[in-house]
């Protein structure tokens, strides 16, 4: 089977469980947050928060190492990984322990140390996982990976309504997170193929943290980006801010996780295939830019259009504070998704300073955020220094991938052209109140506004045009798939 019906069925298949795992946790998290308060689930958002903190500090990258490394198969190299995860599951979760008491005091919330002190479970449980599903990906061998994410997704879904009227507080969340957690562990050994065996080479071992160093600091970084905002409003507004601006960013950040998700497991082996070919490299890479950007900006239309409105829709009317920044948090996870290209491409040639040096970038907007919620200003201006921060970060990483490797700018930049104005038109739209308010108005401006934006798109890519397109109509592509551009 050729490269390009591997790309067709994996991205298929990865599709269906990312959309269909996405939409079980959005379920899950619509489910929690009208069965609580915007207080109890504030804590909730602190709990994750904690649970998360040292796991995103401490990732090597030892996953991406299996599937870019060309003896990524070897026995040793897998039980060398397996000892490594292991031994950091446990470092994290020692480490979360210890935080408990001061994280519930920083958060206003000494009742709840119990609950940060389990958070701790949470890594040690994710060290134990058998990294033979990750070796998988290398072969673009999705299924024992997609069942042992859904499974447990399936099952604390359909506990999520009986544990939230029973329970009744933030204890829902702990007990839900920790029974996915422990269901996800026994799956990963049970779909295995090998062994579970841990060793320990030193050479293997120096070419983890020669490759993951970067991605360590990376990791540090994405955690202030991702979490940082949330931490300055938990420690500087209340906890009912918290939750209205927590329900806020999952809902802008679920479909850009989506295909994030989708688009990183899938591209990495295409373009790690061809790292030696730069002109190969570059033309794959702009074919997944292209691609990005145009999601990307149907994405973020709806969500600047009547983002108020669904966040009230969804999670209930107590939510719907929301709606006076979810837009900028929809543009920031808008400039989010564009990048990911340009981080996968630059991963695929063993650039992993790359997402480093753009996330510096990014953390910046830390800084007037900071300064926001010191002086209690509102949370708009939280999410526009967010937005500004991902810009940063874009023409950062942009740049090293010309410097670097000779990626050439205009592509990035092409591909940025749709969604910025895309997202422009819808805030001027929404600004002046062009088209209505109520949702008949609000339904038919999005749809014209992103016809609109299709249209433009197809006739500014040019490799959407020509590569994907065909792809998209199935007969076509299964009649020509040994002619595509992309082949192994």
């Amino acid at each position: 089977m050729d490269l390009r019906r591997k790309v067709l069925r994996g991205s298929v298949a990865l599709s269906g469980q990312a959309l269909l795992s996405q939409a079980l946790r959005f379920v899950r998290n619509v489910i929690i947050a009208r069965m609580l308060s915007p207080e109890d689930f504030g804590i909730a958002a602190t709990l994750w928060l904690t649970a998360t903190l040292v796991g995103m500090i401490s990732d090597l990258g030892v996953q991406r190492l299996i599937v870019q490394a060309d003896d990524g198969d070897e026995e040793s190299f897998a039980a060398t990984a397996q000892a490594l995860f292991l031994v950091r599951g446990l470092l994290i979760g020692a480490v979360v322990f210890l935080l408990a008491r001061p994280m519930a005091m920083a958060f206003k919330t000494p009742s709840a140390e119990l609950a940060f002190q389990l958070a701790a479970l949470l890594p040690v449980i994710a060290g134990l996982r058998h990294c033979d599903l990750v070796r998988f990906e290398r072969h673009m061998r999705f299924g024992p990976l997609l069942m042992s994410t859904l499974i447990p997704e399936i099952v604390t879904t359909l506990a999520a309504w009986p544990v939230a009227f029973w329970v009744r507080n933030y204890w829902t969340f702990v007990i839900l997170v920790i029974a996915r957690a422990v269901m996800t562990l026994v799956l990963s050994h049970l779909l295995s193929e090998r062994r579970f065996r841990l060793g320990w080479d030193g050479k293997l071992l120096m070419r983890f943290l020669h490759f993951g160093w970067p991605l360590l600091v990376n990791g540090l970084l994405m955690y202030g980006i991702l979490h940082g905002d949330r931490w300055l409003i938990g420690m500087g507004y209340t906890m009912a801010d918290l939750g209205v601006y927590s329900v806020a960013f999952t809902l802008a950040m679920t479909p850009t996780l989506l295909v994030a998700n989708i688009s990183g497991k899938v591209m990495l082996p295409v373009l790690s295939r061809v790292q030696g070919d730069l002109a190969e490299l570059e033309s794959r890479y702009t074919l997944i830019a292209q691609t990005l950007a145009m999601i990307a900006a149907a994405i973020v239309i709806p969500f600047i259009i009547a983002g108020g409105e669904l966040v009230a829709f969804v999670y209930g009317s107590k939510y719907a504070a929301a709606g006076g920044f979810i837009g900028w948090l929809a543009a920031m996870q808008m400039v989010r998704l564009i990048r990911g290209a340009q981080a996968t491409a630059a991963i695929a040639l063993g650039d992993t300073r790359n997402p480093m040096i753009a996330n510096m970038f990014r953390s910046l907007a830390l800084i007037p955020a900071l300064f926001a919620a010191v002086h209690g200003f509102d949370l708009v201006w939280i999410a526009i220094s967010g937005f500004a921060g991902e810009v940063l970060a874009f023409l950062a990483g942009t740049a090293r991938l010309y410097r670097r490797h000779g990626i050439s700018l205009p592509v990035a930049a092409r591909a940025a052209m749709i969604p910025a104005l895309a997202a422009l038109t819808a805030g001027i739209v929404k600004r002046f109140g062009i088209g209505g308010s109520d949702w008949l108005a609000l339904t038919i401006t999005t749809a014209l506004i992103l016809a609109v934006t299709c249209i433009a798109g197809l006739l500014w890519y040019d490799r959407v045009r020509g590569d994907l397109l065909p792809v998209l109509r199935l007969r076509s592509a299964v009649r020509n798939v040994e002619h595509g551009s992309i082949t192994d």
